[in-house]
C-alpha cells in the first residue's frame, strides 16, 4: 500500500500542473489590435481565479482592473478598440458594472473610456409578495462606435435611467438620451469637453478604495454624463464622487 501511494505521488503533480495549465488557459483570452501607430498588437486579458482583478496586458505593458468582480463581454470595434464589460462588487439586491474601452498606440495601452454602463437596485418583491412594488432603479448605457478612421471616430452613448420608489415618489423618473463624445487622436480618447480640476474634485481610487482629492491647473479631457463626470488624469479615468458620498 506504501508503494502504491508513493506511486501515485508524481502521477497527482502532474495532473495538478496540467489542471492550473488548462484553468489558465481558460480563463485567458488573446485579442488582435490595429495599433494606432500602424502595428498589430496581441492583447491578452486574463481573469485572476485566486484574486480579484482582471490582468490586461500589451507587450510589456499591463494594466490590472482591481475592481472587477465578474468579466462579462470582451469584443474589438473596428479592429483598434476593445471593449471590456465587467461587474464590480456592489451592495445587496444591488448590480454595478463598467465599461473599459482600450487602444493601443507605440506598445502601450490606451485608456480610451471607462465609464459605468450598469446599475441596478431592486426591491421589488424582496420579501415575496406577489405584486408589491418597493424601490426600484435601472441606469444602463450602451456604445456604438461611429466613424472608421481616428479622424471621423465618435463615440455614441445610448442611456437609459429610471428609478420608481413608493416611499420616495418624487424621486420618481423614467429617460433616455443620447451623448455622443468626440475622438481626441493625439491622446487616443473620448470626451466630451477640457476643464480644470481646480480647486479639486474627489474620485474614489478603484486600485485601493480610498477617496483621492485630484486637482491641477492644466486642462485635462472631461466625460459629461447626465448621472456623472469622469476625469482624465495621469492617463486613468476617474468618476467624481457626488457630495452625497
Amino acid at each position: 500500500m506504501k508503494i502504491f501511494a508513493r506511486s501515485l505521488g508524481p502521477l497527482l503533480l502532474v495532473l495538478w500542473l496540467l489542471s492550473g495549465l488548462f484553468f489558465s488557459k481558460a480563463c485567458a483570452q488573446t485579442f488582435q489590435l490595429q495599433s494606432f501607430d500602424g502595428a498589430l498588437s496581441q492583447v491578452r486579458v486574463v481573469q485572476r481565479p485566486s484574486e480579484q482583478g482582471l490582468a490586461i496586458s500589451c507587450l510589456r505593458d499591463t494594466l490590472v482592473l482591481a475592481d472587477c468582480w465578474a468579466l462579462d463581454h470582451v469584443k474589438v470595434l473596428n479592429k483598434q478598440f476593445l471593449q471590456i464589460t465587467y461587474a464590480i462588487r456592489a451592495g445587496s439586491n444591488e448590480g454595478v458594472g463598467n465599461t473599459l474601452l482600450l487602444c493601443v498606440n507605440q506598445g502601450k495601452l490606451r485608456q480610451a473610456l471607462k465609464v459605468e454602463s450598469y446599475r441596478n437596485y431592486d426591491m421589488r418583491n424582496v420579501y415575496h409578495v406577489p405584486g408589491n412594488v418597493d424601490d426600484y432603479e435601472l441606469f444602463q448605457l450602451q456604445t456604438q462606435l461611429l466613424g472608421t478612421t481616428s479622424k471621423t471616430y465618435k463615440l455614441k452613448l445610448l442611456i437609459h435611467d429610471e428609478s420608481r420608489s413608493k416611499t420616495t415618489p418624487a424621486t420618481n423618473h423614467l429617460s433616455t438620451k443620447q451623448v455622443v463624445l468626440r475622438f481626441d487622436a493625439s491622446c487616443q480618447l473620448f470626451y466630451t469637453r477640457q476643464e480644470k480640476v481646480t480647486p479639486r474634485i474627489h474620485v474614489l481610487d478603484p486600485k485601493t478604495d480610498k477617496v483621492l482629492a485630484l486637482r491641477g491647473k492644466d486642462l485635462v479631457p472631461v466625460i459629461a454624463l447626465p448621472t456623472s463626470t469622469y476625469y482624465f488624469v495621469k492617463g486613468e479615468w476617474f468618476e467624481q464622487l457626488s457630495s452625497k458620498e
